[in-house]
């Protein structure tokens, strides 16, 4: 703790200096917000981020599309997915990764694949999400489950989604799945994994049991609660 203990002591007597200069107070404000961001910058360029820095990341590309797609594949490999590739471009999923689990032991294959897809901006419609290209994404690339992160969908409202009726419909004919998940929701899991020490396997109910971002959420409360 000591050298941080020195830098917020470096900070206060720095601040101090300015007003005994004589400083004007906006231009105090401004000295001390361009040091903070510096800092945040070095931080955030280290060769390794924290799953909670990448977790913030995403949260703070919620409006920014390539940066979305960046800090999505990233909260990927933070949680132990191999093979985080980017892909992109269109009619193509954003990415993919891969989960590499050993078979059980009655020899039943555990390994599995998703694809990724980040949404930002707005809440997306129906014709923006797109089931039926997902669908085509997930067989060109043999993925079994897809996972789709945005700041709100508007085609999450309940049984009757029309969405939400034909994932289920492409759920029943070839037993993959779409997962929708709020920002806010995927943020929240980068932290609780390494925290709850939670599994690719643990990982897999999410992606086989929740289509909408209200049952991913309920998910990720009641991992929240353990």
């Amino acid at each position: 703790g000591l050298p941080l203990e020195m830098l917020a002591m470096s900070e206060v007597l720095m601040e101090a200096h300015l007003y005994y200069m004589g400083l004007e107070e906006a231009q105090i404000r401004d000295v001390l917000a361009r040091r903070d961001e510096l800092l945040r910058q070095f931080v955030r360029s280290s060769a390794r981020r924290t799953a909670g820095m990448i977790a913030l990341a995403v949260m703070e590309a919620r409006d920014d599309e390539h940066r979305l797609e960046e800090e999505m594949r990233a909260a990927f490999e933070a949680m132990g997915f191999a093979n985080v590739i980017r892909i992109g471009g269109k009619g193509k999923p954003d990415g993919t990764a891969e989960a590499h689990l050993g078979a059980t032991e009655g020899g039943v294959v555990q390994r599995y694949k998703v694809g990724l897809e980040a949404k930002s901006g707005q809440p997306i419609s129906a014709q923006r999400l797109n089931v039926s290209g997902i669908a085509r994404h997930m067989e060109d690339h043999k993925c079994d489950h897809h996972v789709v992160t945005a700041n709100g969908f508007a085609t999450s409202c309940g049984e009757d989604s029309a969405s939400v009726r034909e994932i289920k419909s492409h759920k029943e004919s070839t037993g993959r799945t779409i997962t929708m998940i709020h920002i806010d929701d995927l943020a929240r899991l980068v932290r609780l994994v390494p925290a709850k020490r939670i599994g690719l396997n643990r990982l897999r109910d999410l992606f086989k049991t929740c289509i909408t971002p209200e049952e991913s959420k309920d998910w990720v409360d009641k991992l929240t609660s353990e």
